[in-house]
């Protein structure tokens, strides 16, 4: 039996809300009294019709052709593209900013990190920890080699083969529900945004095989199931887990949309998103976990989330928190474009199409003024970042230029966290 830190509960038990106390204990207590049904097996019918909603999903990279843009304002980036490219497509994969190689076939429960197994359920088995095995299986470097393909077409049916590979290979030795690449929903939801954005940046659904999008399709919708009955809601204070789940399911929702499910998931994910946009991040725009790191993950989250809404031709459920995040972004980068390196420590990053130092957040405020149109994100030391281009378009060049830079603010003032975030009420 785990033993528990007192001094950890007494810490939790001071900053929790009564609120978030009862809702934890009547979760728990439901979840003993009744178990959510196992969704019904997909039949062909089913599958077909997810497959036909993968080719029409929403996009949400720009589909402008990229390659002029890149010569003048980034002459050298393509050619680190296609070398990059090369080291992925020989299963040479950076894991945590590290290069590993992994082999002619990748194995899926083998820790890139120790070489140690993965099997088994649970969060640590036989004692590995589980986050080189997590980090992996997220397929972020099929997120760069797409975007390569997308800038030297010569590496597009390399790509797509790739891309459609590792994700099969992934399914063969998976179980859905077991094992430790479902221990933790929110690699679930990653896993799911990454395999989205890799099909979509390479091409879409229509340019790979029928067979491989069909079982995709499959996949996906039982992994959104998955994520509906598995949200890492009951803790005390659920935190950038839970909104990764509602991110995911937002974004399966809105790709499946029509199929089975997905209706349901669009609903539930667009509710739960505003509740923890609002919940997690107070008026200044400060993520509740008091870390820089962490409210760059938690940014990109809400980033993904606007993006996906902004593509489906939907209301974004976190734009205007989105919005704050980014100010609060401008106000501690450095001259250097780094964070602070307050609080905890995470290097995780969503649709990592160039590599950044861990600290490195500043590529961010071009995409945010892009996006809002905001002065105030128009840092005179921040540079214009190629993220800009692949999320808001060659306009967003445009909108970057057209901006009047300011100077980076002297001091910065930010509320104390325990009044400026206070958590909605949720229903039981």
């Amino acid at each position: 039996m785990a033993r528990v830190n007192l001094a950890y509960a007494r810490s939790l038990l001071r900053v929790a809300e009564p609120a978030d106390l009862v809702r934890v204990v009547v979760r728990r207590v439901g979840e003993k009294l009744s178990r959510s049904p196992a969704p019904a097996p997909l039949d062909a019918d089913a599958i077909r019709v997810a497959a036909d909603a993968l080719g029409r999903a929403p996009r949400i990279f720009t589909t402008a052709s990229l390659a002029d843009d890149y010569r003048v304002l980034f002459p050298d980036a393509v050619a680190r593209f296609r070398r990059r490219a090369d080291k992925i497509l020989r299963h040479e994969i950076d894991v945590f900013g590290e290069p590993y190689e992994l082999g002619a076939r990748i194995d899926w429960l083998r820790d890139p990190l120790t070489g140690k197994r993965c099997d088994g359920d649970g969060l640590f088995p036989e004692g590995v920890d589980p986050k080189g095995c997590w980090e992996l299986a997220r397929g972020s470097h099929l997120i760069e080699l797409a975007a390569a393909s997308r800038l030297c077409p010569e590496l597009s049916e390399r790509a797509r083969a790739e891309i459609a590979d590792a994700i099969g290979s992934f399914l063969d030795a998976t179980r859905v529900g077991r094992g430790i690449h479902y221990a933790s929903p929110l690699e679930v939801g990653m896993r799911a945004l990454h395999w989205l954005g890799a099909v979509e940046l390479a091409g879409g659904a229509t340019a790979f095989p029928r067979a491989f999008i069909e079982r995709l399709a499959a996949a996906l919708i039982t992994d959104g199931g998955f994520l509906a009955t598995h949200l890492e809601n009951r803790g005390m204070v659920p935190a950038n887990h839970l909104l990764g789940n509602y991110v995911g399911l937002w974004a399966l929702g809105l790709a499946l949309d029509g199929a089975p499910y997905a209706r349901g998931w669009q609903t539930l994910a667009e509710r739960g998103l505003a509740e923890e946009a609002a919940r997690q991040v107070g008026r200044d725009g400060a993520h509740f976990e008091a870390s820089t790191a962490y409210h760059r993950w938690a940014l990109e989250l809400m980033l993904a989330a606007h993006l996906w809404a902004r593509a489906a031709d939907r209301p974004s459920p976190v734009g205007e928190t989105l919005h704050r995040m980014l100010i609060f972004v401008r106000n501690y980068v450095g001259p250097d474009g780094c964070e602070p390196a307050f609080g905890d420590g995470d290097d995780a990053r969503l649709y990592p199409i160039v590599p950044h130092a861990a600290r490195h957040h500043a590529y961010l405020l071009p995409v945010g003024a892009a996006l809002f149109g905001d002065p105030e994100l128009r840092a005179r030391h921040v540079p214009f970042s190629e993220e800009a281009l692949w999320l808001a378009g060659p306009d967003a060049r445009r909108v970057w230029s057209w901006l009047p830079s300011t100077a980076s603010p002297q001091d910065s003032l930010f509320m104390r966290r325990q009044s400026s975030c206070r958590p909605l009420r949720h229903d039981p």
